[in-house]
This record gives C-alpha cells, structure tokens and sequence, in this order.
C-alpha cells in the first residue's frame, strides 16, 4: 500500500471521517489512516485527487485443484505465481469451487459500484466459518483487490450482500492490497472460463 501526501487536514474527506465511529471507519472501503511520518495511507482508494508513490502490479494466474487435500475442487488464485491467500489470515483457506467462480457474472471481475467478493474460503467447504474477502475494484488500468476481510456466517458464496457494520463476526486481514495490470488480469479470468466452459 502506498503512502500519498496527506490531503488538507479541513478537506470534505476528512472532515466526514471525523463523525464516524470506529466501526464505521473500518466499514469503509475507502478511508485514510494517519501515520506517523506525517502522511496518510490509501486504505481503499483510488482518489482522483492522489497517486501512490510506490506500488507494484502483479499478475494473476488461476488454477483449478481438483485433488485438494479435503477433496474438493478448488479454484485457486494464484498472485505472482504464490497462494498468498492461503495463508491469511490463517492456515487454513482454500479456493471456492469452479461452478461458484468460473460462471456467468465470474465475481472476480469489477462492478460499478464495487462490491466485496469472497475470494478464499475455510478448507471445510463452508464459507460461513471464515474466509477471505476484498473489495474488487477497477483503477484506471489497474484492477485491485482491497480491504480484506475474513468473515463468519457470510460468504457461502462469492458474490453476497456485505454484511452491516454492526455484523460482530469478522476482522481485517492485514495485508495491503493486491494490484494487477488490468488488461493481464481480464485476459487470465477469460482464459479460466473459456477452460471451464470445454470441461463443463
């Protein structure tokens, strides 16, 4: 995640972020965060008004695992080659099936507005008891997955209403967010589902 320059400290942002409680500021996705040398962190941008200073751009590759070690098919999502959603926030993730995620409306695509998709799921096969979700997001070229989330008792499926803000039963995953070269990232999705499509 990229440090901006802070925005002005009397800016209509700002100054709407200050009525928020907590919970509500965490709910967003899209918010500053202050940090200790003065500037302020992109927690879930884009703004049209900034532009991060240091920020890389993977690739995606996905892989559907029919041999998992709990026995189900899998898609996986592979950034820069590694399965860094495995592990986040814990051990135990696994990708949603491929009749959940390579389909019509595949939610791994951006929507106008954003939605939050479930991207990873608990190894049982249930979603419900934990996963990891992120806010799918189309920047200029760029795609993002940002403000992760790990869920209880939502996200069965990829694509579900987000929960309110006063839903008790999740907690951020702290990573930063994960940005692809737009063009890589829909080629590679349509590539999954033309695959999925010949062995439907």
């Amino acid at each position: 995640m990229g440090h901006v320059n802070a925005p002005a400290e009397n800016s209509a942002h700002i100054r709407s972020l200050r009525n928020l409680t907590p919970r509500q500021k965490s709910h967003r996705a899209r918010e500053w965060e202050r940090v200790d040398n003065g500037t302020y962190s992109l927690a879930g941008g884009p703004y049209p008004d900034v532009v991060s200073t240091s920020e890389s751009v993977a690739t995606l590759s996905i892989r559907v695992d029919s041999d998992t070690e709990y026995g189900f098919t899998s898609v996986r999502l592979l950034v820069d080659g590694e399965d860094v959603l495995a592990t986040a926030p814990r051990d135990e993730f696994m990708g949603y099936e491929p009749k959940q995620v390579l389909v019509d409306g595949c939610p791994l695509l951006p929507v106008t507005p954003p939605r939050r998709v479930g991207l990873y799921r608990c190894s049982c096969n249930f979603g419900g008891c934990g996963n990891v979700t992120a806010i799918v997001i189309e920047d200029g070229d760029r795609i993002r997955w940002t403000d992760f989330r790990d869920y209880e008792g939502h996200f069965d499926d990829p694509i579900e209403e987000e929960p309110s803000p006063d839903w008790p039963h999740w907690q951020s995953i702290n990573r930063p967010d994960i940005v692809f070269d737009g063009r890589q990232y829909r080629e590679e999705v349509a590539r999954a589902l033309a695959a999925s499509a010949e062995h439907a």
